[in-house]
């Protein structure tokens, strides 16, 4: 499976680097491709917004983004871009580079999203994602970047499983068990799965009965 990671150019070409040579190190079938591509945005695709200490914690729930309509921007002061806009980049690079539609695309970016998620995939289906590299530091310890790596890896995987969200949220865990389809709405709740590093067994049977590679 050929996954092209975009690096947005807010994220450090550095830290780019290292995400790219530790997702190296794994064998598997993913193959990682980098283009010599980078994702620009212009003033007017950047919204403030002002985080409180209780929207930095919490994500938006599964119903709020099953509805593409549902996108829009709410919050004041920082940078936040919308799922619409980020999700439009990927569909140039896509085109520009004459990437299959069975091939995974994903944008890097130190930019918070409208629905306060680690990470995400178009809510219509095709195979476009992104993770967000920053604000880490306020829910585990250690480089970005693993956090990063997880969710690329996380990524990856649940789109081979899942093929909606509406789906996913079937089988997201809501009370966290340290696994990979965690839900994490609480976001430090993140902190266990990043640890345990597992898939629970009902998961694994899932994959298992998707025949999942």
């Amino acid at each position: 499976m050929k996954v092209h990671l975009i690096r947005s150019e807010e994220y450090s070409k550095e830290s780019f680097k290292e995400l790219v040579l530790f997702l190296h190190q794994s064998k598997g079938p993913c193959e990682f491709i980098t283009p010599n591509e980078t994702i620009s945005w212009l003033d007017e695709e950047l919204n403030e917004i002002k985080w409180t200490d209780d929207e930095i914690q919490r994500k938006e729930a599964y119903p709020r983004v099953m509805d593409v309509q549902e996108c829009r921007c709410r919050r004041e002061k920082s940078k936040e871009v919308s799922w619409p806009g980020i999700f439009s980049k990927t569909k140039k690079v896509r085109k520009a580079k004459s990437i299959n539609e069975k091939e995974l695309v994903i944008i890097i970016t130190d930019h918070a999203n409208e629905h306060n998620w680690f990470s995400a995939g178009d809510p219509r289906g095709e195979k476009d994602f992104f993770v967000q590299s920053s604000f880490w530091e306020l829910y585990v310890d250690g480089p970005p970047q693993y956090a990063v790596a997880y969710e690329v890896a996380s990524i990856v995987l649940q789109s081979q499983l899942f093929r909606s969200y509406k789906n996913m949220a079937d089988y997201a865990h809501k009370k966290p068990r340290g696994c990979m389809n965690d839900l994490c709405q609480d976001k430090p709740e993140i902190s266990m799965k990043l640890r345990t590093a597992d898939l629970c067994k009902v998961c694994m049977a899932l994959i298992k009965k998707r025949k999942i590679d």
